[in-house]
């Protein structure tokens, strides 16, 4: 399928939408997307689930950013929300879902290309600045949180995942 189409069709659907990307054949993604649909077929009527079998060089990874497979994507008012990468445990899977129901309002926390490239840029030239000017580490490290921040929002599977075992694991 044609990534424009996969966009067309979550812009076109009035509640939330769940898309679903994997490999067919393989088992890892067999395994979330059982857990994706018994999900789904909690949330049926609330939150549309499309499910989309792709190939290893599938031009819809690159125009969606995955960079790994399974991947879950929820998008609301056709924007990105959030996503889940690889097998993840049926309660993140449901944390997903629950996500939009809870915050219908909440329309994506995602940089632009723009965005992320100039705080790159300022975080470069911060860092060699605070080089050039005897080696201040103070200044050297506000760049690099600057560059940081042009992707904390790439990092959200991280702290999800933290945030899940440290639950597990103390509470």
């Amino acid at each position: 399928m044609e990534p424009n189409r996969i966009l067309d069709t979550v812009k076109k659907i009035d509640r939330p939408v769940v898309v679903y990307l994997s490999i067919q054949a393989d088992e890892n993604c067999k395994k979330l997307e059982d857990k994706a649909r018994l999900v789904a077929d909690q949330f049926k009527g609330r939150v549309n689930f499309l499910v989309y079998h792709v190939e290893e060089f599938d031009p819809v990874l690159r125009e969606l950013f995955v960079l790994e497979l399974p991947t879950l994507i929820l998008f609301n008012q056709g924007r990105e929300i959030a996503r889940l990468v690889g097998d993840q445990p049926g309660d993140a899977v449901d944390g997903l879902f629950q996500m939009v129901l809870h915050n219908p309002k909440q329309t994506g926390l995602h940089l632009s290309l723009f965005d992320r490239l100039i705080r790159l840029m300022v975080g470069t030239a911060i860092i060699i600045l605070g080089y050039m000017n005897e080696e201040s580490w103070i200044i050297m490290i506000l760049g690099f949180i600057l560059i940081l921040l042009a992707f904390w929002d790439r990092f959200d599977w991280l702290y999800r995942s933290l945030a899940y075992r440290f639950k597990n694991d103390h509470g």
